[in-house]
């Protein structure tokens, strides 16, 4: 199992810039839709398809690359900061884990623990060699 313990705001801050993703007609390029997640060197590392930006963490064991549907990991994000808005919203500190091809996005307040799923999947080549698109 992956997972990485990081701030949500910062979270959101680094999925939130993947840009426009229209393509213009007749253009002879490939759509990229997805965001890909990997640690390089000591810095976890979220590639939207227009920028790349790294987050913070204070626990980074992520092996491989995942990569992940953009807009749908945007949208994850952003409800998990509304839905968890009375336990802290941006500024609290929660655990992106990837196991069988769901990345999952919890938060633990007190006795209770609360998480939000989406699907997603391994890079085909390791997450520590990944240079870029």
């Amino acid at each position: 199992m992956q997972r990485l313990v990081c701030n949500l705001g910062e979270l959101e801050s680094a999925t939130a810039a993947y840009g426009g993703l229209g393509v213009t007609a007749g253009a002879k390029t490939q759509l990229i839709r997805n965001t890909l997640l990997y640690k390089e060197g000591r810095q976890f590392v979220v590639d939207t398809p227009h920028i790349k930006s790294s987050v913070r963490s204070t626990i980074c064991q992520w092996p491989r690359g995942v990569e992940a549907h953009c807009k749908k990991f945007d949208q994850l994000i952003k409800s998990a900061i509304r839905s968890w808005n009375d336990i802290g919203g941006k500024s609290l500190e929660v655990e992106l884990s990837f196991a069988g091809n769901v990345l999952k996005l919890s938060a633990v307040d007190g006795d209770s623990r609360r998480a939000t799923t989406m699907p997603a999947r391994y890079l085909p080549i390791d997450g520590n060699e990944w240079s870029g698109r």
